[in-house]
């Protein structure tokens, strides 16, 4: 990082007991024990994401003509880099989707995958 390489985030989700959620923010509490700032933990998960998957153009900042996935915080990820799991809500393909309404969508997917 102080070499000017470029980091991005991501995870190994996909193997098994890997979990998308809470291994991310595992990494991004990992980035930031490595001496990582919180604002280059939030540009490795956003800017550098979209550049070394070669799509800066279309995703990874907020412009006119990007596509506008984001995650809302209640919380500054800034300050503390536990924020970034505050999260109030999530827009997704324009559709806006309160944290209470993902995670009881989630309850009721994992009931009636136990069926």
């Amino acid at each position: 990082h102080r070499a000017g390489v470029t980091i991005a985030l991501g995870t190994d989700a996909g193997n098994p007991a890997i979990l998308h959620g809470t291994s991310l923010l595992r990494e991004m509490t990992m980035m930031k024990q490595a001496g990582l700032s919180n604002r280059a933990i939030l540009e490795a998960t956003t800017l550098h994401g979209a550049k070394v998957m070669g799509r800066e153009d279309s995703v990874g900042s907020i412009e006119v003509g990007k596509l506008a996935d984001l995650v809302i915080l209640n919380s500054n990820p800034l300050k503390d880099v536990k924020n970034f799991s505050d999260i109030s809500a999530v827009v997704k393909q324009g559709h806006y989707l309160k944290s209470a309404d993902i995670d009881a969508h989630l309850f009721k997917v994992r009931a009636e995958l136990k069926q």
